[in-house]
């Protein structure tokens, strides 16, 4: 989306500069206000309209504000079935706790998360707070079940009379 704008103000080397802006969204909070203003400092220097790096520099800010509140959120949120929000604010968390290899980390931890807590019944209310809970019938509740089964049966499991399974309601 950087290189279209960028190229739709017609500057030169719109891939670099874009490249360069997408690179620096890594870093929180100011790499996308740098990367916005090398390509306008690049504008002023190259055009002779004043106002060009100005448009460029609000479209670079729009981009980012479209891609990091709208799309990342949806689009990962979706491949592992977690709410947007939550997943906005895990980034902040892992951002937070370690970093930048936090906000690669924490979607991946959370996905976990979830499914850990829709195996329990007590957590499962938390599953559902993350995101939509599995009903059993999609290829990964299968797969998890399968997994279990063989666990179970690798597993010696010794039956006693505390056991809640033997008790009486």
């Amino acid at each position: 989306m950087n290189y279209l704008v960028l190229l739709a103000f017609g500057l030169k080397h719109a891939i670099f500069f874009a490249i360069v802006a997408a690179a620096l969204n890594i870093l929180p909070y100011l790499g996308p206000l740098i990367g916005a203003l090398l390509a306008a400092f690049y504008a002023l220097v190259t055009k002779d309209n004043t106002l060009t790096p100005v448009f460029i520099y609000l479209a670079l800010q729009g981009v980012q504000l479209i891609e990091g509140n709208f799309l990342t959120p949806k689009i990962v949120g979706s491949k592992v079935d977690i709410n947007p929000l939550i997943a906005i604010l895990a980034i902040f968390i892992g951002n937070l706790i370690w970093g930048i290899a936090g906000m690669v980390l924490i979607i991946p931890t959370v996905a976990i998360l979830k499914l850990i807590f829709s195996q329990i019944n007590e957590l499962e209310p938390y599953a559902f707070l993350i995101g939509t809970v599995s009903t059993g019938d999609d290829a990964e509740s299968k797969f998890i079940d399968k997994k279990v089964t063989q666990f179970k049966k690798l597993v010696p499991y010794k039956k006693t009379r505390r056991d809640p399974r033997f008790q009486k309601i």
